[in-house]
């Protein structure tokens, strides 16, 4: 499979010495609940889930939105366009029912009058939407703009359990507006054409188990993504998890994860469970390693497979609450330690273009 835009990203492990402090470099990582030039948005899908995804163009020119779905079944990618004015809001509903999923959204035309977009995808239940801001007359795909004027938010609506849960897109901050490649949809990662993604994740959590006070079952799942297009080829990525419980005692964990992966807490490691935990919460940290752990030099480009096998990891955190009657529910995006340096010190490599 060949991926019209590649989508492998950049980032830069913590290996040496664990720390999420990062070293005084000039590399930026993603800035969160900030416009960026490109998003990253959730595609959760299954009985009775309905998907929301809300993208705006805060900028004072009318743009081309470039949309990649990413299948996480089989990593298969559909591209298109949607064009959109300034100022404007565009809704994108995702509905999967089993064997194949549905994507609608309304996009304004070159005449003006607004159009229903629709696509229709096989075997697909849950993915990621990523989604580039491009100039607004897009006719030879040399029109991607790294101009920060995007923002977004999803709501994940579930009629079955009665429940419901909102965060915000990822975006990805343009940086170098004269960075050689901007134009083209090939992005990278790298600290010129968008910042870097983070060397490590955070968040704290409510221990999944038994809430006494309420008679209730807490949850807790990470939803997490790499942006990369390599099918059937195993773990492409993993993540040294280091949690705390209220009294900072850490416990450590190891997991790997495939292109999209929702994983219980509890699955990492059975410590995460309040009994075990010996606590009501916690926080945890995750640095993102490659899967077979020999390199950590991180790639930084989205697409097809054809460099080195280090992944960044981004997603968010998604916890219930299931006690009699309606389930209750909330989600918050990871947050973020700051980027070092590969262990050697060296600038992250040049990448040859597909």
């Amino acid at each position: 499979m060949r991926i019209n835009k590649t989508l492998r990203v950049a980032l830069v492990a913590a290996l040496a010495t664990g720390l999420w402090a990062g070293s005084a470099t000039a590399q930026t990582q993603l800035k969160l609940n900030q416009v960026g030039a490109a998003l990253a948005l959730p595609l959760i899908g299954g009985p009775g889930v309905t998907t929301y995804n809300t993208v705006t163009n805060v900028g004072p020119e009318d743009r081309n939105l470039h949309f990649n779905v990413i299948n996480a079944n089989g990593w298969e990618v559909t591209d298109f366009d949607c064009p959109v004015t300034a100022s404007e809001t565009v809704l994108i509903t995702y509905i999967s029912t089993g064997p194949t999923a549905s994507l609608f959204l309304e996009c304004n035309q070159a005449s003006g009058q607004p159009s229903i977009v629709s696509r229709v995808f096989s075997n697909m239940t849950s993915g990621i939407l990523f989604i580039a801001n491009e100039t607004h007359e897009c006719k030879d795909g040399s029109c991607t703009t790294n101009a920060n004027d995007l923002f977004g938010d999803t709501i994940i609506v579930d009629a079955q359990q009665a429940m419901a849960y909102s965060a915000g897109a990822i975006p990805f901050q343009g940086m170098d507006p004269m960075a050689a490649g901007v134009a083209d949809r090939d992005y990278l990662f790298d600290n010129n054409e968008y910042s870097m993604f983070p060397a490590t994740l955070a968040t704290n959590f409510i221990a999944p188990g038994v809430n006494q006070s309420v008679g209730g079952v807490v949850t807790a799942d990470l939803v997490l993504f790499v942006l990369d297009g390599r099918a059937n080829i195993g773990s492409q990525a993993a993540l040294d998890v280091v949690f705390y419980d209220d009294e900072e005692t850490p416990t450590s964990a190891h997991y790997e994860i495939d292109c999209f992966e929702i994983v219980d807490l509890q699955t990492i490691n059975p410590n995460f469970d309040a009994g075990l935990l010996g606590s009501d919460a916690g926080h945890l940290y995750m640095t993102a390693i490659d899967a077979d752990q020999t390199s950590n030099v991180h790639d930084n480009k989205f697409g097809n497979g054809n460099a080195i096998r280090v992944i960044g990891v981004h997603g968010w955190l998604v916890q219930s609450l299931r006690a009699a009657g309606p389930a209750s529910a909330w989600a918050r995006t990871l947050a973020q330690g700051m980027v070092p340096q590969d262990l050697d010190g060296s600038d992250v490599p040049a990448f040859d273009g597909l």
